[in-house]
């Protein structure tokens, strides 16, 4: 599987990801494979937002056409009228019973983002690992408002060479 491929089934698992409690339901409203973050147009997502870029990477010493490719993800989440950003990490009180991602935290989303990569290892037979995560940063959004973002670099093995995507 090569980079792109890689990344096209990532995208398309992150977009496909539901709640248990509404199968119906996606967990993420925007899902973007970017070459970094960019501010243009986030006024026009639908949240919680991931964006996927993929990094550099270092071919195998033994076999070149194997990859240890670099993939950095970007979480955006919103909870409206969260002013101190509480609601915004763990999850507003809507979301107790509720089936879809109005009023969830950061911290909701991303064990359903953490679950699709443990589905991508156990079930696709991807090797992908979490390598890092950056501290959860707050920031205010021209037009959004207060929003939580929080950053995790991933490490997937991909070949330089196509192949049958599962």
């Amino acid at each position: 599987m090569n980079t792109w491929q890689l990344l096209s089934v990532v995208k398309a698992r992150l977009l496909a990801a539901a709640w248990v409690a509404s199968p119906s339901t996606n967990v993420f409203g925007t899902v973007k494979i970017t070459a970094g973050p960019q501010q243009t147009g986030v006024e026009r997502m639908r949240f919680p937002a991931m964006m996927i870029a993929p990094g550099g990477s270092v071919a195998d010493r033994l076999e070149p056409k194997l990859l240890e490719q670099t993939i950095n993800f970007r979480l955006v989440v919103k909870v409206a009228g969260d002013a101190w950003g509480e609601s915004a990490l763990m999850g507003g009180p809507e979301t107790v019973t509720g089936g879809d991602s109005k009023g969830k935290g950061l911290f909701q989303i991303e064990e359903q983002m953490l679950t699709v990569i443990q589905d991508l290892q156990q079930k696709d037979g991807i090797r992908i690992r979490q390598i890092s995560q950056s501290a959860v940063q707050p920031a205010e959004v021209e037009e959004l408002g207060y929003v939580v973002i929080r950053d995790y670099t991933m490490q997937a093995w991909t070949s330089t060479e196509q192949s049958v995507v599962p």
